[in-house]
This record gives C-alpha cells, structure tokens and sequence, in this order.
C-alpha cells in the first residue's frame, strides 16, 4: 500500500524501493490460528512443529521470520490466551514506538473476529486501515477460524 501511494505521488523508483525496505522492518504480522495442521500442509510450518503442536493441543501465535518463513511467535493452549498475548505485544509496541497503521484479516469472520477486531479498535486508538476475509488460498494454508492483526510501527 505504501508503495502504491509512493508512486501516485509521484516518487522516483528508487526511492519507493528504499522506503518499502526500510518498512520491512518495521512491519510485523500475528497470526492467530486454531490449528497447525493447514500450515504443515501448505508448507509454511514443519511437519515435526506442526506434530508436536496437536499432540499437546497448540493454539499458536504464527509470524514470519526475517527470512519469509512461517515461525511460531509464541504459544498459547487457548486461542482466548493467544488473543491476549497478541494485544499484550501490540500494547507494548504502542508503548515503545507507537503505531502508524494496522489491517486486520480473517477466514470466515464471525463473533470471535468481530470481537478481535473491536479489541484492536480500543488498544490501538484508531481504525484499521482495512479489514478483510483472507482468500480461500490463505485461508487453506491458515484454516477456519483464524484471525490476523498487521502492522507498521513508527
């Protein structure tokens, strides 16, 4: 999005390449998913993670690493104990550097998701700039019933 605004205004191509790259650092994605076993099968988490997570029941917390793989961020055993932990570190991320915008995404939104989403809204200040249903593309590697919350930091 940002690039896009860069180049309706008018900036040199260089330029937008520099300040998509800067952001890239700056730009995290939490993901909430009910299950592992839709990114083992897409390929986004390994099988051994992806075992280990139904064999004790994971609810995690999915993101991706410097390099563009999947990782578990973090890990909860409820997704109501993995929603928390999302907002505990965007709550964080408020207090240490701030939020210039957020979008949230969804697979098959619901009252969990309505609720996520106004959750957002009060610990962030301000709307999304979107919210979404996820295709049916994502939502196959993700799985019904996840929820995610990106965002660019100041």
């Amino acid at each position: 999005m940002r690039a896009a605004e860069m180049i309706h205004k008018g900036f040199a191509f260089d330029k937008v390449v520099s300040e998509i790259n800067r952001l890239r650092e700056q730009t995290k994605i939490l993901v909430r998913v009910k299950t592992l076993k839709y990114m083992v099968k897409g390929g986004r988490v390994s099988k051994v993670t992806g075992v280990i997570g139904d064999l004790v029941n994971l609810k995690p917390v999915v993101s991706i690493d410097d390099e563009g793989n999947g990782i578990i961020y973090t890990k909860a055993f409820s997704t109501i104990t993995a929603t928390r932990k999302i907002f505990s570190h965007i709550k964080e991320i408020i207090t240490q550097k701030g939020i210039e915008r957020y979008a949230i995404v969804y697979a098959n939104k619901d009252k969990h998701a309505d609720a996520f989403i106004e959750k957002a809204k009060q610990i962030i200040g301000f709307d999304p700039i979107y919210t979404m249903e996820i295709s049916a593309i994502v939502a196959m590697n993700a799985g019904i019933g996840t929820v995610a919350i990106a965002y660019i930091s100041k």
